[in-house]
């Protein structure tokens, strides 16, 4: 009867051991990461980007958390809110966020006139989680021309003077600026 007592107390405290590692698995920190701005922009335009990263935790403190956010080709960072910028890359270090906790910044991006489509990507990560990512996709409108030259053609004789009219149309989904039209 004693041996079955010493394993009945082992297999418990076993169990008590098990419940408790379990517990402190389910309670430790996660975060959302939010990225808020224009989904659909034109090229040549400055956007501001507003990243939002919150711990969904009502108990446990996320320590240590950096975010990091990659910015597509062609979009240039103007205003990267005091992170460390390499590249296309800029980084943070959120610091501690505690239970029910945010943060977030605020960067500006030029949609340069080359730009394409493309995701602005951010990952969120602390001391025992990670990463945690959150993304936006970005829709660039492209502007295009056309150029018509009407009539095309006039009969003409050498000293004559012609005249033609050029028509330029805006053809893309996007805005155009600081169209050059030049006929020689």
């Amino acid at each position: 009867m004693v041996l079955y007592s010493s394993r009945l107390k082992i297999g418990l405290v076993t169990f008590v051991l098990l419940c408790s590692l379990l517990n402190n698995i389910g309670s430790q920190p996660v975060l959302t990461v939010n990225v808020a701005g224009d989904s659909t922009v034109n090229m040549c335009e400055q956007h501001d980007y507003t990243i939002t990263v919150q711990n969904t935790s009502t108990t446990e403190t996320a320590t240590n958390v950096g975010v990091v956010a990659t910015i597509p080709a062609g979009f240039q960072i103007t205003n990267a809110g005091g992170g460390s910028v390499v590249g296309q890359t800029i980084t943070w270090n959120a610091g501690d966020l505690g239970p029910s906790a945010s943060w977030n910044v605020t960067i500006t991006l030029e949609i340069t006139c080359t730009a394409v489509s493309g995701q602005i990507l951010v990952e969120a990560s602390h001391d025992t989680g990670g990463p945690f990512q959150g993304s936006l996709y970005v829709s660039v409108q492209p502007g295009a021309v056309t150029i018509t030259k009407t009539p095309t053609v006039i009969p003409a004789h050498l000293n004559d003077t012609v005249h033609w009219t050029l028509t330029v149309t805006s053809t893309g989904f996007g805005t155009i600026q600081n169209v050059v039209v030049s006929d020689t």
